[in-house]
C-alpha cells in the first residue's frame, strides 16, 4: 500500500540518508526523503520475545506505524510505501493469517477517513483476488475515499 499526499510539491532528494530523526531521516544535505519504504517485519517476533500472542505484535506494529505515517505527513515526505504482507506471510499458521486480515481490516476502515482528512491518499500494489471479498472491498473503498 501506498500513501502518498495529493499535491506534489515535494523535493527530488534520492541521496544517502543519514539516522539524524530516527523516525524520517533526512540525507546528508538536510533534505527530507521524497519516498520511505516501510516493511512491516518483526512484529510478531517481538510480542514472541515477550511471551505475548504473534497477534499482539502485529497489532502494536500498526501503532507503530500509524505513527510514523503522521511524522512523515508532518515532515513533508511526499511518498510512504508500506509492505504489509507479502507472499510468504500464506504459509503462515492459519490463526495468524486470520489474525493479519482481521487487524489490517480493522486498520483500514478505521484509518481511512482520519488519513483522507490528512490530505494522505492511500494507493493499493499487490492482488486484491487473493485477500478476503470484505478486506479487498475496504481497500477499494479507502483508494476511492483518498
Amino acid at each position: 500500500m501506498t500513501v502518498s499526499p495529493r499535491s506534489s510539491s515535494q523535493n527530488s532528494s534520492y541521496e544517502r540518508l543519514s539516522v539524524s530523526d530516527p523516525v524520517v531521516p533526512s540525507s546528508d544535505d538536510g533534505t527530507t526523503p521524497r519516498h520511505v519504504a516501510i516493511i512491516m517485519d518483526g512484529n510478531g517476533r517481538w510480542a514472541s520475545r515477550r511471551s505475548r500472542p504473534r497477534a499482539d505484535g502485529h497489532r502494536a506494529g500498526t501503532e507503530n506505524v500509524r505513527s510514523v505515517i503522521f511524522r512523515l505527513v508532518e515532515r513533508g515526505v511526499g511518498y510512504a510505501t508500506l509492505f504489509a504482507f507479502s507472499t510468504e506471510n500464506w504459509s503462515r499458521p492459519g490463526d495468524e493469517i486470520s489474525a493479519l486480515l482481521a487487524i489490517l481490516q480493522e486498520v483500514i476502515r478505521s484509518e481511512a477517513e482520519e488519513l483522507h482528512s490528512n490530505g494522505v491518499r492511500i494507493l493499493h500494489i499487490g492482488r486484491l483476488d487473493r485477500l478476503p471479498a470484505e478486506l479487498s472491498q475496504s481497500i477499494v473503498d479507502a483508494v476511492e475515499l483518498t
